[in-house]
């Protein structure tokens, strides 16, 4: 597109993304990128037309695993080619970090948008909110997450979504809670409520319903599993929670092997 211009953002532009959002989104595009902004993971690009700011992706790489979200163009720019442009330069950028497999969360829009990137469809992902709680107790136990519970951590959250996500997962763990399996005594989920729509990563199920459990009871938030989450899909319906529209996991290059049944609640639609 004549004039358009891609390049890195700038940290004086952050407060600008929030003119790049509709009036009905409730996200915080630019408390998202402030938050993340000078992190070594996180990559963000910007399109201008005429010094005029339209649009932006963001990328998130961890190790060899580079999500690519948040491609986002004002309103009165779409249709004209921004938001491919956008797409195809952050993919760039995330493969000469060392990236062989891109994954991504699309929308109902970006699900035309991203197939002709190469990107082909995984597994899909289903929204419930609302919902009340009722009591729910097992022989798991929930405590605060202390510093030395790191290593283990990472290395369920490695298990389960075989992705090296340590420095994303740091920045999440200075609050949470763990649950421990009084059999086996050892870590058997985390919750981490200051990760985005607050990760949980469980390997049992009983672990995976007892975080959910701690989640809605102390916040009212939406929870977004995939859909081989079955038994927190039922437990959510169960408790009067409404699905909504969900979104499709796409990705180009080797799709992980990894566990989604055991994710009960993802960060965002930028990194799963």
């Amino acid at each position: 597109m004549k004039g358009l211009e891609i390049r890195r953002l700038e940290d004086v532009e952050i407060t600008l993304l929030h003119d790049l959002t509709p009036d009905t989104w409730t996200y915080d595009l630019a408390g998202f990128f402030r938050k993340y902004f000078e992190q070594p993971f996180f990559h963000a690009i910007v399109a201008v037309i005429d010094g005029k700011l339209v649009g932006t992706a963001e990328g998130i790489v961890n190790g060899n695993v580079g999500w690519l979200g948040n491609v986002i163009v004002a309103p009165e720019f779409r249709r004209r080619g921004i938001g491919f442009e956008l797409a195809r330069t952050m993919m760039d950028i995330l493969r000469s970090l060392g990236c062989d497999l891109l994954l991504l969360i699309a929308t109902e829009m970006g699900e035309k948008l991203y197939p002709k990137l190469g990107f082909a469809t995984g597994t899909s992902y289903r929204s419930f909110t609302g919902g009340e709680l009722a009591e729910h107790a097992n022989d798991m136990e929930i405590r605060p997450i202390s510093a030395r519970d790191l290593p283990d951590i990472l290395e369920l959250d490695r298990e389960i979504t075989r992705e090296d996500r340590a420095l994303f997962i740091k920045t999440g763990c200075s609050t949470g809670w763990i649950c421990d399996d009084v059999r086996s005594r050892g870590l058997s989920g985390y919750f981490l409520p200051d990760l985005g729509e607050g990760l949980i990563v469980a390997s049992s199920a009983e672990a995976g319903l007892r975080l959910l459990y701690v989640k809605h009871r102390l916040f009212e938030r939406t929870t977004v599993i995939p859909e081989q989450n079955e038994v927190a899909a039922e437990f959510l319906l169960d408790n009067g929670f409404e699905e909504r529209t969900g979104a499709k996991r796409m990705f180009l290059g080797k799709e992980l092997d990894w566990k989604p049944e055991k994710l009960f609640s993802r960060i965002g639609g930028y990194c799963g």
